[in-house]
């Protein structure tokens, strides 16, 4: 029964005395901006209001690498993804218009040039902040991501003309003049 009373004790002392922010404040050895008590609080106005042609990534990890990384995948795919529904908006458009069919194929292949260009885009700036992940101190990371939409358009616009050069039909070179016309007025 003593020793029943002395774990009870030491139990109630450490229930009590411990951090259950969920905030880590082991400070990180690291480039990245750095403020574990505050740290979304205070992070930088790119975090909160990315610019249109930008996007911003999160990902988790005990691993700083590995939090980076998905960071980095979850921007660029948020990115890719918002230029894809404008493009794609332009095509149904288009094929409303037209009355044609061939909105499903186009788009796949305007989604493949959007993601490939994406892809080879490098991240701007990283935020960091050290999380609780787990039950175990780690990081979460945030990255921005921005393109030059007139190198998107450019590059959509690329794949739709050679589309229409490997073409035989009138209608598909129609609809892909119709597409190619209206993606500027897209991306103003």
């Amino acid at each position: 029964m003593k020793y029943l009373n002395y774990f009870l004790i030491v139990l109630f002392v450490v229930a009590c005395g411990s951090n259950s922010s969920g905030v880590s404040t082991k400070l990180v050895q690291d480039t990245s901006q750095d403020n574990a008590k505050n740290c979304l609080v205070d992070a930088p106005k790119w975090f909160s209001n990315p610019g249109s042609n930008e996007a911003v990534g999160t990902g988790e990890s005990r691993d700083l690498a590995f939090s980076r990384t998905k960071a980095e995948t979850d921007a660029r795919t948020k990115l890719a993804n918002s230029i894809n529904v404008q493009v794609n908006n332009v095509i149904n458009s288009v094929e409303r218009e037209n009355a044609t069919a061939f909105a499903r194929e186009v788009t796949q292949v305007t989604e493949t040039v959007v993601s490939e260009l994406i892809q080879g885009m490098s991240i701007d700036k990283y935020y960091l902040c050290p999380k609780m992940v787990g039950g175990v101190e780690g990081y979460q990371s945030f990255a921005l991501v921005s393109v030059d939409l007139k190198d998107a358009v450019a590059a959509v616009k690329a794949e739709l003309n050679r589309q229409k050069e490997a073409s035989s039909s009138a209608s598909l070179d129609n609809f892909l003049d119709g597409v190619n016309d209206q993606l500027d007025s897209a991306f103003e």
